[in-house]
């Protein structure tokens, strides 16, 4: 779990405009804030708000064929 969080951490950077963007700021700073805590309850919260995430995306933005900018990096922190 730590892994995932810290892959987070090291790659949030290319794609934090669209979480930005559709969940707002606060919603990512509270995504950093559960990747960089030692709790490993925190630490799965921020998988399931990653998941949810992935989810409540425009699919006919956020899919492989369009392949915005950070995609890629944000979903291999969810299937790895």
């Amino acid at each position: 779990m730590k892994e995932k969080c810290q892959l987070f951490l090291d790659t949030y950077n290319v794609f934090e405009w669209f979480i930005i963007k559709y969940f707002g700021i606060e919603y990512l700073n509270e995504l950093i804030e559960l990747a960089k805590s030692d709790d490993i309850k925190e630490n799965k919260l921020l998988m399931v708000k990653l998941n949810d995430i992935w989810f409540k995306l425009p699919d006919h933005i956020f899919n492989i064929k369009e392949n915005p900018k950070g995609w890629i990096e944000f979903l291999n922190i969810i299937e790895i």
